[in-house]
């Protein structure tokens, strides 16, 4: 159906948009969904395509950002083609068989409902910002009015709005992004662990401008239906930073609004280019996971700053990361998408990735490298 409209929909009128999809999770049936719907769609279509949709019920939701460049990879490596990624119905709450997570949206009363939609609201628009925000490109509540978290999730996220800022966490489990537009710079702060966490923050406003104030904006709980509201805190913040520690709690976000004097004049755009390897969803042989990735030697700059992105499953504790024959790194990965620094003059045209790992179930679902260049 898709190949019969979708040809003559682009003949027709090719500036039109075009995805295909069944509205579930890529990675439904231990990924049966991709091989049974969703790559053979792609195979067979993929000139007409535009996008994939999706819908995504509960769980770890981390999981859908990676299903996305499991996807992506696929379609650019083998096809040369870049897909978007649409969510057109989405809701619930966290993993309730994971400790410390806030309990089910769809148990309990109204408030603990309240919470449990907000909190899965905001880990998944927070992780994809943070990890893919050039492939998440749509994201839809399912039925907000009946749950009362879904709304103040959305009011903290509206200022966020905008081109995108350059924005890091050097916090485990802290996720953030950073958007400007007109005379407002928005952050976004997520913790995702089990505790709270006093987090510094430094904000440096964008070239052309100085602060001029700042607002902190979080969900408090209230006794009274709706349970939840926004509130606001004003900070001092003038001139070219400002520096200050928040208390996130657990699975909570905050959100900062910073107003500006005079106009952003960006003069110094930062281009990321992601090269993949075409190889998804490999397990490992003889306890090595094995991937290759090409990059053309034009994109090959000694200084240029790179970025290895790892999406796995279950990698164990301490596996080992070599990228021809380099040992990159060692320790606790920070899975589903594990972005990792690489030493200068680690990569080449032709590239290895090898993982040894003692986990039995361990899964690459995709490998790329991220190229850092800074443009007029």
């Amino acid at each position: 159906m898709f190949a019969v409209f979708g040809k003559k929909l682009k003949e027709t009128n090719p500036e039109v948009r075009l995805a295909a999809g069944w509205g579930i999770s890529f990675f439904n049936e231990d990924w049966e969904a991709w091989r049974r719907l969703i790559q053979p769609t792609i195979d067979k279509n993929h000139e007409w395509m535009d996008a994939i949709h999706e819908h995504h019920y509960g769980g770890d939701s981390r999981r859908v950002a990676a299903s996305y460049e499991v996807a992506y990879a696929y379609a650019l490596g083998k096809y040369g083609k870049r897909l978007d990624f649409w969510n057109t119905e989405a809701g619930g709450h966290l993993d309730p068989q994971q400790p410390g997570n806030v309990p089910s949206a769809n148990q309990g009363d109204d408030r603990t409902k309240a919470i449990a939609a907000m909190t899965y609201l905001l880990r998944d628009v927070s992780y994809i910002l943070a990890r893919n925000p050039d492939k998440g490109i749509h994201r839809a509540a399912h039925q907000p009015q009946s749950n009362g978290g879904d709304k103040i999730a959305f009011q903290l996220l509206k200022p966020l709005r905008g081109r995108l800022i350059q924005a890091e966490s050097r916090i485990p489990g802290v996720w953030c992004a950073a958007a400007s537009e007109g005379a407002t710079l928005t952050i976004l702060l997520f913790n995702d662990n089990n505790s709270p966490k006093d987090v510094p923050v430094r904000v440096t406003a964008p070239e052309g401008t100085q602060l001029a104030g700042l607002v902190e904006r979080r969900a408090v709980e209230q006794p009274e239906p709706p349970y939840l509201r926004v509130e606001e805190t004003e900070h001092k913040a003038d001139g070219k930073e400002a520096a200050l520690t928040l208390s996130l709690d657990k699975k909570n976000a905050v959100v900062l609004v910073c107003q500006l004097t005079g106009v952003p004049t960006f003069p110094h755009a930062m281009v990321r280019t992601q090269f993949v390897s075409p190889e998804i969803l490999l397990t490992p042989k003889d306890g090595v996971l094995e991937s290759r990735i090409s990059v053309p030697a034009e994109s090959l700059p000694p200084d240029a700053p790179a970025i290895l992105r790892i999406v796995a499953e279950d990698l164990g504790k301490s596996p080992t990361i070599q990228l021809n024959g380099t040992l990159i790194q060692t320790g606790q990965p920070d899975l589903p998408i594990w972005d990792i620094p690489l030493p200068s003059g680690t990569i080449a045209e032709k590239n290895v990735l090898q993982i040894q790992t003692q986990a039995p179930h361990a899964r690459l679902l995709s490998a790329s490298i991220f190229i850092t260049k800074s443009c007029l």
